[in-house]
């Protein structure tokens, strides 16, 4: 891994930490301007691509959202499932038999398969408790 955790990645990855629900990268931009006006969106895109290939952060793909790991694990073995109503986002990780199934689904088509994880988008036990 490259360089450090600078102060303005430790920043982000504070910003992140204390999140229940994925943040895009304006979305964190904002909470880092009511500390201090000095952020720019390419510092926090920089910091950003840093965290994500430390394995810090991970990216939500159809939200275009940022988390932080919730796991100490390598890329590929994660799932998130994500509440339409509270817009939480738990990460689980894949079981060995998730990760063969995909393993054995991509070789079946003679597909590279880079990094298997799922998106499941549904309701929360808390947000289905309460309708």
């Amino acid at each position: 891994m490259p360089g450090k955790l600078t102060q303005n990645r430790q920043a982000v990855l504070n910003v992140l930490a204390k999140s229940v629900t994925a943040l895009s990268a304006y979305d964190i931009l904002d909470h880092l301007h009511r500390r201090d006006n000095k952020w720019k969106p390419a510092t926090v895109y920089r910091a950003l691509n840093y965290l994500i290939e430390a394995n810090l952060v991970h990216r939500i793909e159809s939200q275009q959202k940022f988390i932080s790991c919730g796991h100490a694990h390598r890329e590929e073995e994660r799932h998130f499932l994500i509440c339409d109503v509270c817009g939480s986002v738990e990460e689980r990780l894949l079981r060995p038999s998730e990760r063969s199934f995909f393993q054995t689904l991509a070789a079946e088509s003679q597909f590279n398969l880079r990094a298997p994880y799922l998106e499941f988008r549904g309701t929360c036990h808390q947000c289905a408790d309460a309708a």
